[in-house]
């Protein structure tokens, strides 16, 4: 069984993520929401509440089976009430939504202690009516960076049927190698120090 602490963000409780000393100055921007057009719609990525719970859950609704499993391994069933809350409440969770509040896209971290202690776990699921246009990759970058600024060099992605699709998303933000694990098939990716320049708010400023 995979043992995993949830990394805190905003004051979570658990056990936190060590700031690089040399990313502190970046520290403040990883929350600051940040915008992004995908297609034709409008969205904001910023940390995810507990007011976001509702707008998360009817997203998991608008997804497939196919998705789900991608994303939580659970024979395509979405999580629990309980678990979104976990995963807003206690970790380092962002989401990309609209400005009326209909959440599109999530990317949650969480430390992957079975990896040791520079490596964060990364779920990232989309809503299939917004795939393939890139919003998943804006949110993998965003939390590398996040990574980064708090003291994780590495991401542990547990896939279910795409590795090899997998694998190749993951190259955006570093060097990645599959593991043939039997039971838990999953993907390392080694972070450079300037993904930390991924982080949303970086990208709006170095944009602008």
């Amino acid at each position: 069984m995979r043992s995993t602490t949830c990394v805190p963000g905003r004051g979570h409780s658990g056990r936190a993520f060590v700031l690089r000393s040399k990313h502190v100055g970046l520290s403040a921007l990883v929350n600051k929401p940040w915008l992004l057009r995908v297609g034709s719609v409008d969205l904001v990525v910023r940390p995810a509440t507990q007011r976001d719970l509702t707008a998360v859950a009817a997203m998991h609704v608008r997804c497939t089976p196919s998705s789900l499993l991608e994303r939580y391994r659970a024979g395509g069933k979405g999580p629990s009430v309980p678990a979104m809350e976990h995963m807003i409440r206690d970790c380092l969770s962002f989401i990309a939504a609209t400005p009326r509040g209909e959440v599109m896209g999530m990317v949650v971290l969480e430390a992957d202690l079975d990896h040791g202690l520079g490596a964060a776990r990364v779920g990232i699921i989309v809503r299939d009516d917004m795939q393939g246009q890139g919003l998943g990759r804006e949110l993998l970058i965003h939390a590398a960076g996040a990574a980064i600024v708090n003291g994780h060099g590495e991401l542990i992605a547990y896939t279910a049927t795409s590795v090899g699709r997998a694998k190749q998303f993951f190259e955006e933000v570093g060097v990645t190698k599959s593991v043939n694990d039997k039971q838990n098939p999953h993907l390392h990716t080694l972070l450079p120090e300037s993904a930390a320049l991924g982080i949303g708010a970086v990208r709006e400023r170095l944009a602008s």
